[in-house]
């Protein structure tokens, strides 16, 4: 072949490449393109996280382009899951945050393109495009978020109930239509936002408790429940702090363990059953001052489980402690003698939990 010839054949399919694949980028940049209503709500919807004040609501109007989401991801969790069950059988719905911004940080993802792939009772919820993450150190999301903004959908006469909720963070989804009848059982998850994902244009609330923020679409964000729950995940962590001391104490065999003023929320008390009363040992319950362990309610871990401890705790005299609230708002101190752990109060000033 000719030279011209090989040269003529390079320009017509270089010619031919440009003209398909020219407009084939623009298409894909318009299909990927946010728009710029979807990009000023994502960056209000950051600076209404970052400024947030603990006791404040804030509202904002906020604008989605179609098959968009916005999802957070709370500390110390990759995973935000929303969970349906009907009697036994639980589904979930859950992305996954693997973004490098993201990692052991409260976050923020703007994501296009939305899709779902099941298996069995399990949906992964995926983002074509990730646009951007903003980390926060300050804030978590609610560990457990109860669906109590919007009403969860019924399910058909002669079936059980559906309970519905969130964990480790939340979902802004605007998406109008559902391709098949897949796609609609893949957000049964998302319980009556279905109704919020066909609208563009939404009221975001923010409220935040504590360093908890709740992103919702109704002013009470955190009800007095989700605040109990808060109150009593905090004390799960005081009394696990204690259970600690308790534990490093006793083997020591003897000895001083330390001064401390052990933190718990209003209404919790670590409450102690002496080996006459029954099962001996240490207990997180909640209520108005306790006198009689039967009529608190015991504080149970994420599990069901009890928060319970066995242990023997005696009084200096050598005394068993008797049964009861052994935490009365003062400085405290463990000593152990001959692996016999003993508290007393004391106006030391060092504070051994902290």
């Amino acid at each position: 072949m000719k030279k011209s010839n090989l040269m003529s054949e390079f320009l017509f399919w270089f010619i031919l490449g440009v003209i398909f694949f020219f407009p084939a980028c623009k298409i894909l940049s318009q299909f990927l393109k946010l728009s710029s209503e979807s990009q000023k709500s994502y960056t209000k919807l950051l600076e209404l996280t970052s400024e947030i004040k603990d006791g404040e609501t804030l509202s904002m109007k906020f604008s989605m382009d179609d098959n968009t989401a916005i999802i957070g991801t709370s500390r110390g969790s990759k995973r935000f899951e929303a969970k349906s069950r009907q009697g036994s059988a639980t589904s979930v719905a859950y992305f996954e945050n693997t973004h490098p911004k993201c990692e052991g940080n409260t976050c923020i993802c703007l994501c296009k393109n939305i899709g779902y792939e099941t298996v069995n009772f399990e949906t992964k919820i995926k983002c074509e495009q990730i646009y951007d993450c903003n980390a926060f150190d300050d804030i978590q999301f609610l560990k457990i978020r109860p669906l109590t903004d919007f009403e969860a959908p019924q399910p058909y006469p002669g079936l059980k109930r559906l309970d519905y909720w969130w964990e480790n963070g939340f979902i802004i989804l605007t998406q109008t239509k559902f391709e098949n009848d897949r796609t609609l059982l893949a957000t049964i998850g998302f319980g009556g936002l279905q109704e919020q994902m066909k609208n563009k244009e939404k009221t975001i609330y923010l409220q935040r408790y504590k360093d908890y923020v709740n992103v919702c679409y109704s002013q009470n964000c955190i009800t007095s429940e989700v605040k109990n729950q808060i109150s009593s995940s905090e004390a799960i962590e005081s009394f696990k702090l204690f259970v600690k001391a308790y534990e490093d104490c006793k083997l020591k065999i003897n000895g001083e363990c330390g001064i401390f003023n052990l933190k718990i929320p209003a209404m919790h008390y670590i409450y102690y059953i002496d080996s006459k009363s029954g099962r001996n040992g240490f207990y997180l319950v909640r209520g108005n001052y306790p006198r009689i362990i039967r009529e608190m309610e015991i504080v149970r871990n994420a599990d069901g489980s009890e928060t319970f401890s066995p242990g023997a705790l005696f009084k200096e005299d050598n005394a068993e402690f008797p049964t009861g609230n052994i935490f009365e708002g003062y400085e405290s101190e463990l000593k152990v003698k001959d692996s016999k752990v003993t508290l007393s109060i004391t106006t030391g000033i060092k504070n051994y939990l902290e």
